[in-house]
């Protein structure tokens, strides 16, 4: 299964959060895909994507069944190849 790991823009700064200038209920929100391969205790890979043309970095998250860590390492090594290829890599 792919979906985003974020639902939005990358998340704060890690002195943005200490500093109080970040809203904890967007940060609490970001967390809302990665929570889904956790609770279940599912593999998941997140691979960095950004688009170089409108420098908007984003990430997507893939998930397998439960003891197919293998098979989702090769799927992962697969697309960060086409990534690559395609000048979407950070």
């Amino acid at each position: 299964m792919m979906s985003p790991t974020t639902i939005g823009e990358e998340p704060a700064l890690l002195n943005d959060v200490m500093s109080g200038a970040s809203n904890p209920v967007f940060e609490f929100k970001m967390d809302y895909f990665t929570a889904f391969p956790n609770a279940l205790g599912i593999p998941s890979v997140t691979l960095p994507v950004t688009d170089h043309e409108y420098k908007f970095p984003t990430s997507v998250k893939l998930c397998s069944y439960m003891g197919e860590d293998y098979h989702l390492l090769r799927v992962a090594h697969a697309m960060e190849a086409m990534i690559r290829e395609n000048g979407m890599d950070f």
